[in-house]
């Protein structure tokens, strides 16, 4: 699951955004964004209060990779880090770190914390993982299909155009290596049964249909040990959105499920209901898009830090090294 379900930070009030209030007023609004991040530099400790709890941490400057349409790049910006996690990032060697970043909002103030944090170090297997995982979401988003996502080639474009920004972000001599083009088959083939490949076609396993997968017979281990099974459930699932109602039970899929020991009337019958669900899910996805996104690439001066040199592209006032003012 560390690989699937993405979700970049936006502009205003999304779909994960959480407010915490008492019966006067909101106290504060949270919201999460789960990406690939890169760190520049890690400066000055301090202390964060939030909702009666004390966090000491490490400011830090990070590069967030974002999605503007079909424009993938990483942007700049300023960040706390837990200090021991800090610590552990600062003494290894990892080049890309998947995490998430949870901003707060509160007395007038705007924090972003790194918090869930998972490293890669030489890992290209599961950096392509993520790569995929990142253009599955966002195709899954933008298509008007429930479960279909493209076509393989459309995948594959997708992952080489956010792996050509991945270079250019970490910069040298950390690169991904050329034989990217014969590893994504592999990397591909590791994500099911998030990311589901049958022949030219590509599927995306919403979360919301895991539920449901759960309550068939033998439950969800069956089904995800079986890869035939859940493709016939995904391209079913599609099916019904074009095929008559009664013809939908004659369907292939709908044949090899039955023979495989699941009735056709309740298949059917729950598929239409989750795939009704998902379609709901996907249409609040693109309500709460913002094509103005935060990780919006605009040019901004730089600023060296006169007391630590640090150099960075942000707006604060104050530098995210040593926290001295920005003069």
């Amino acid at each position: 699951m560390k690989f699937a379900y993405w979700s970049f930070p936006q502009k205003g009030f999304t779909f994960s955004s959480q407010i915490f209030y008492s019966r006067d007023f909101i106290k504060s609004i949270m919201k999460v964004a789960k990406s690939l991040y890169i760190i520049e530099k890690v400066g000055q400790a301090g202390t964060y209060n939030y909702e009666g709890q004390s966090l000491r941490y490490r400011r830090a400057l990070l590069k967030g990779l974002s999605r503007n349409e079909d424009e993938y790049f990483f942007v700049t910006f300023e960040a706390l880090i837990e200090e021991e996690t800090a610590r552990s990032l600062e003494s290894g060697k990892s080049n890309i770190i998947n995490g998430m970043v949870t901003e707060i909002k509160q007395n007038g103030q705007k924090h972003k914390l790194l918090t869930v944090v998972e490293e890669y170090e030489n890992s290209y297997h599961d950096i392509l993982k993520c790569l995929i995982g990142v253009a599955a979401t966002a195709r899954n988003n933008n298509s008007n299909e429930i479960f279909c996502i493209g076509k393989y080639d459309d995948l594959r474009t997708d992952v080489m155009r956010m792996h050509d920004q991945l270079q250019r972000g970490i910069g040298t001599p950390y690169y991904l290596p050329k034989e990217i083009n014969r590893l994504f088959d592999f990397a591909l083939n590791d994500m099911f049964p998030i990311v589901v490949r049958d022949n030219n076609d590509i599927f995306y396993c919403h979360p919301i249909i895991i539920s449901f997968i759960d309550s068939l017979p033998n439950g969800i281990d069956a089904v995800f040990k079986n890869r035939k099974i859940l493709t016939a459930i995904l391209k079913l699932a599609d099916k019904i959105q074009t095929i008559k109602s009664v013809d939908i039970f004659i369907t292939d899929e709908a044949e090899y499920l039955n023979s495989s020991g699941y009735s056709k009337l309740s298949i059917v019958q729950g598929i239409n209901k989750i795939s009704k669900m998902v379609k709901i899910a996907k249409l609040m996805s693109k309500s709460f898009y913002a094509e103005n996104t935060e990780h919006k690439t605009i040019k901004t001066s730089m600023f060296i830090c006169r007391k630590c040199d640090f150099k960075a592209h942000y707006k604060s006032l104050r530098c995210p090294g040593c926290n001295n003012l920005r003069k």
